[in-house]
């Protein structure tokens, strides 16, 4: 009993001299330190948290959305959007990092280099983005960089930004990197499988998960590992960490996998179809995960892991899945379309985007519905009751005419009328809607 209080105070200790060290402050000196994400962003990193669920804050249009407006960005391949409090949209992409208002207008655009992962959101306000050379880098939201760390080894997936500002972050070479608030080196510890492609998940007790080859990693706050769990199979996704602490994770053969937080492989189940890398599954709030496959469609599994149903899609998926607070799951097969299904598999809606994508649909506060393309456009939609009315000019009530002649003026020269924003309906992105060979 007293060893294990004593390996808990130690554990206290070490936590909070590891959230010390994220933000050195000179004596005598005063400085507020950002602690914690504000709940209010609506979508701050990858997958809607840092669990990695898939779960959207706001809740998805009933209807059929029409289109507010499409941003076309300076490069292809756009990565997010990350969402914050403000209504900003931070999305990644070939040249760097591009900031949009909430009506689409780019307000600034920092070429850092080709990121391959969206962005995160860090206490305070700042933006954390990881290019593929390896390059993590801290912007502020007015668009100023504020410092740099090179890895050392190119870098896939999203950084898992923690309360404390650190940063941790895997590299293809199976190491895992945790970097402090100033981009100091905290740990760096090397995975013993696979190439580390996934983001982090933020597990309980403040221990990481990581899902690399055909293992998954539990790491504490100090990078030891705490366990590590074999699979059937090469892992496809980040793992999503249930409300319970459960994590889901699917492997490329198509095997959906239940790891209990002590480690234990609670259930495998077959989906029925081989699982695409990074097309994440979406954990809702009646605790069932959705998956989409490559040619089963979406599956829903149950906790107990025995598959609810299945909403067919010949098309198939090979994006990732986010889901609403009612339940609604959102996601882009590929065809190029963007699907709504409901809680219990039917589809509510749908909407051809005529090119695909391998970002999730993300929710704005107010409910708009952002799509990316792989094209280099970012899309806004709302539900129709939702969209402003264009104001039109009163109409002239009829007079009598007057009885003298009128007096002959010069014409007056009309100024131009300013163009709206694209408007619902607008001709789609050209290009054909065939996806790349899969990987």
């Amino acid at each position: 009993m007293r060893r294990a209080a004593t390996g808990l105070i130690l554990g206290a200790v070490a936590l909070i001299a590891a959230s010390a060290s994220a933000h050195p402050v000179r004596v005598g000196r005063y400085a507020e330190i950002p602690y914690g994400l504000r709940p209010d962003h609506p979508h701050p990193t990858a997958r809607g948290d840092r669990a990695r669920t898939g779960r959207l804050q706001g809740v998805a249009p009933a209807v059929t959305p029409v289109r507010l407006w499409q941003r076309a960005l300076r490069n292809r391949t756009p990565r997010g959007p990350t969402v914050a409090a403000d209504g900003s949209l931070y999305v990644g992409n070939r040249g760097g990092l591009t900031s949009l208002a909430p009506d689409g207008t780019e307000r600034w655009h920092q070429s850092i280099g080709h990121l391959v992962a969206a962005p995160s959101l860090a206490p305070g306000g700042d933006v954390v983005a990881v290019s593929a050379g390896g390059v993590v880098t801290v912007v502020s939201p007015q668009g100023v960089v504020r410092r740099t760390f090179d890895l050392g080894a190119p870098a896939r997936a999203s950084p898992l930004v923690l309360d404390d500002g650190s940063v941790v972050v895997g590299t293809i070479d199976r190491q895992v990197h945790r970097l402090d608030a100033n981009l100091r080196r905290v740990f760096r510890v090397t995975l013993g499988d696979g190439s580390n492609r996934n983001p982090l998940s933020l597990s309980r007790r403040g221990r990481m998960a990581a899902s690399s080859g055909r293992m998954v990693w539990l790491l504490d706050p100090m990078g030891a590992v705490v366990r590590q769990v074999s699979l059937a199979g090469r892992a496809t996704a980040a793992p999503v960490v249930a409300d319970d602490g459960t994590l889901w994770v699917p492997t490329v053969e198509g095997v959906l996998h239940a790891i209990d937080p002590s480690g234990r492989v609670r259930s495998r189940t077959e989906l029925g179809s081989r699982h695409y890398d990074l097309a994440a599954p979406a954990i809702g709030r009646d605790g069932a995960i959705r998956v989409p496959t490559l040619s089963g469609g979406l599956v829903c599994v149950g906790a107990s892991g025995t598959v609810r149903w299945t909403a067919p899609n010949p098309n198939g998926y090979q994006a990732p899945a986010s889901i609403d607070a009612n339940d609604t799951t959102l996601v882009v097969d590929r065809g190029g379309v963007l699907r709504a299904i409901a809680a219990d598999g039917r589809e509510l809606w749908s909407v051809t985007l005529e090119t695909f994508t391998y970002e999730a649909p993300v929710l704005a506060a107010d409910g708009t519905l952002y799509v990316t393309t792989e094209r280099g456009s970012v899309r806004a939609y709302a539900a129709p009751d939702a969209v402003p009315a264009t104001p039109t000019a009163p109409a002239s009530s009829p007079t009598a005419p007057s009885p003298s002649a009128p007096t002959p003026t010069a014409p007056t020269p009309t100024a131009p009328t300013p163009t709206a924003p694209t408007p619902p309906g607008a001709a789609p992105d050209v290009g054909s809607s065939a996806p790349p060979a899969l990987r």
